[in-house]
């Protein structure tokens, strides 16, 4: 699932010498928030984390805490986003969206495109910090069959192994199929145990026989049979199967060229996936839409906000 990202460690990192060039340039009268743009920017998050703990023991301040009292707007939160742990960013995130203005697609992305590993850990971070069970959270939260897909999710125990099985995927896209023809409606139980259960390659092995056997793609199944959540998080899975780039490019697109400028979700996902695939992702919005990402976002963004984005998609 991972790819080219387009944030690399800095192979001449001294965060000393970063620290002192932050300081600088939000030191006295002005700030300078090209050099703030380019430490953040061409270091890595784990290189962020070193900067800020070497501003503090060398100024006795918090890095977060001075930014603030010199950024404002999408800009400051989009830096600041960048000065917080991997995980600790996505725990923080899920948190906004699940406690404060219910953003399910939020949610949704993050329980379906990180790994096992991920997830685990994003769990046992949201306890020690909100010390809440991120399950009951969801459980709280939601109802119905959505509920139960989240929770499923939440257990990460997707299979990941690369292996494909032919005999499996056949049998298993005859009961998709059988599932969405039942006379008293579509069985739940078997889309959610196959589509929260398998490894994203099984997956991509058992809509081809499903488009074989039904003589559509199994997109069509989904739309036809689900609604609301249950069919977007079902749509995420199968798009991921296919491709996690391209189930990106979608939702970024979507939050350019939708009703307003969706600032949260474009800053998460740049933000989260920088060190991962988001190469692959520009790629992938850029064959899909015969647009490039970096000129969408220049169009629909401004000032400083709109420079530190451009330069998280593509740092010098």
């Amino acid at each position: 699932m991972d790819g080219t990202p387009t944030i690399r460690p800095s192979g001449s990192f001294n965060a000393e010498r970063m620290a002192a060039k932050i300081q600088k340039a939000i030191k006295g009268i002005g700030t300078d928030e090209r050099a703030i743009i380019e430490v953040l920017t061409t270091h890595t998050n784990s290189q962020r984390q070193d900067i800020k703990q070497k501003f503090k023991t060398m100024y006795g301040r918090d890095l977060a805490d001075d930014l603030k009292k010199d950024l404002g707007g999408m800009f400051e939160d989009t830096c600041l986003g960048l000065l917080v742990p991997n995980y600790q960013y996505l725990v923080d995130c899920l948190y906004n969206a699940i406690k404060k203005d219910l953003n399910v697609n939020c949610i949704i992305d993050i329980l379906i495109t990180y790994h096992n590993w991920d997830i685990k850990d994003i769990k046992q971070r949201y306890a020690e910090k909100y010390n809440e069970d991120l399950d009951i959270v969801i459980a709280n939260q939601f109802s119905g069959d959505f509920q139960r897909v989240l929770r499923s999710l939440l257990t990460a125990n997707r299979s990941e192994s690369t292996d494909i099985d032919g005999e499996l995927s056949a049998k298993e896209a005859k009961l998709l199929l059988d599932s969405g023809m039942k006379i008293l409606g579509t069985d739940e139980d078997q889309f959610l145990r196959i589509l929260c259960g398998y490894s994203f390659p099984q997956l991509s092995a058992i809509f081809s026989q499903y488009s074989k056997l039904a003589g559509h793609p199994i997109e069509t199944a989904i739309a036809n049979e689900f609604s609301g959540d249950l069919l977007t998080v079902f749509n995420g899975i199968v798009m991921i199967a296919n491709n996690i780039a391209y189930y990106y490019a979608v939702r970024l697109y979507s939050c350019i060229h939708g009703m307003g400028t969706d600032d949260e979700t474009i800053t998460r996902i740049l933000i989260s996936r920088s060190e991962i695939d988001l190469e692959d992702i520009k790629d992938a919005y850029k064959k899909k839409y015969n647009r490039k990402l970096t000129d969408d976002i220049a169009d629909d963004t401004g000032g400083d906000y709109k420079k530190l984005l451009l330069r998280i998609l593509s740092p010098l």
